[in-house]
């Protein structure tokens, strides 16, 4: 006969709350595995199965107590749980995508984070804008909570430490601010990875987008947001401007 009782590490969870291994005598409660006393262990051992999760990133320790049998008591197993969590990433975006000289675009830097819970900013993230772009106004927008700084004509738009992005599967929030240039030509924006630093890990990979400025008409074209899940959803924009002040 057996028994011995393994309470689940803080932050674990079980369910369904069923064992599915064949050793009998087995009570499965919220965060407690029971062996009740005079449980037989058949020759050859039986196992106690049931299914776990955790929201928490890191890495606990489980401890059974004390297998206790009518040929003596064994000491406790032990064995490890490391929950890994999924890096944060960064899209950004032009709209619109061409603009004439002295035009105003919006700027839009999407966060998106895969993670059961928040993510929150560890340090500033900080996109500094390509020479010739500067910040039309110290107006900032999107549905990012927290801190975003930058002042007009400046060239860094800052979203703040301490800030966060909302759990989900993916879980997303927005970052905006109006830009403009008297520069004609392409330039590229862009975020490098590890930009944005989070507790739940840093950006693996950069985010780029380009504005255009133009003196004659031209096609851009942009994915709102730039990056998504499997099976989501991005509404795909085609924006044909003319900015030289008369039909064409």
């Amino acid at each position: 006969t057996a028994a011995f009782t393994d309470t689940l590490p803080a932050g674990v969870t079980n369910s369904p709350l069923t064992n599915t291994g064949t050793c009998t005598g087995v009570t499965v409660t919220a965060g407690v595995i029971t062996v009740a006393n005079g449980t037989s262990i058949p020759n050859g051992g039986c196992t106690v199965i049931t299914t776990v999760t955790s929201s928490t990133p890191g890495t606990v320790t489980n401890t059974t107590s004390n297998l206790q049998t009518a040929l003596g008591t064994s000491p406790p197993a032990t064995a490890n749980l490391t929950v890994t969590s999924t890096a944060p990433t960064v899209a950004k975006s032009f709209t619109p995508a061409t603009i004439g000289v002295g035009g105003t675009s919006v700027l839009t830097i999407t966060l998106t984070n895969n993670n059961a819970t928040a993510a929150t900013l560890s340090a500033n993230l900080v996109d500094t804008l390509p020479a010739g772009v500067t910040l039309a106004n110290a107006t900032f927008g999107g549905t990012c909570t927290g801190t975003k700084t930058g002042v007009a004509g400046g060239s860094t738009v800052t979203y703040n430490a301490g800030g966060s992005i909302p759990a989900g599967t993916p879980g997303s929030c927005t970052i905006t601010a109006n830009v403009t240039s008297s520069t004609p030509g392409t330039v590229t924006n862009t975020i490098a990875a590890g930009a944005l630093q989070t507790n739940n890990g840093s950006n693996p990979a950069p985010a780029t987008a380009n504005l255009t400025v133009a003196t004659v008409p031209a096609v851009s074209k942009a994915f709102a947001p730039a990056t998504i899940g499997v099976g989501g959803t991005s509404q795909l924009t085609i924006t044909i401007s003319n900015v030289t002040g008369a039909a064409q």
